[in-house]
């Protein structure tokens, strides 16, 4: 993670303390104040990204290398393939096992 902002922060901090007390530097004083806050926004940011990355590899140690994660995932695809079929050949043995209906029945549905 970059920490280029610390010295940037203390020179912005160093010329606010020596700014003159003057109404007329007021507004100069304010925008250096607003820069320190936007310093430390990006620092903020930047922290959350850094731990955001050191969760996603720590959630994604379980699988080292691609081929592996090929793998993982083929057998799953190969596992709900088979629950597919087993779905299929159950429907079409309940179709099977039905009685036609009576043909005044199949004169009203079709």
């Amino acid at each position: 993670m970059k920490t280029n902002t610390d010295e940037l922060k203390a020179h912005l901090r160093r010329a606010l303390v020596s700014a003159p007390d003057d109404n007329s530097l007021r507004e100069a004083k304010t925008h250096i104040l607003r820069a320190i806050e936007v310093i430390e926004e990006v620092e903020s940011k930047r922290d959350r990204r850094q731990s955001a990355l050191v969760e996603r590899r720590q959630k994604n140690l379980f699988i080292p290398d691609v081929k592996s994660a090929y793998k993982a995932i083929e057998s799953e695809l190969a596992s709900e393939k088979a629950k597919l079929e087993q779905i299929v050949k159950r429907k079409s043995s309940r179709v099977l096992d039905r009685p036609e209906p009576p043909e005044e029945m199949q004169n009203v549905f079709g």
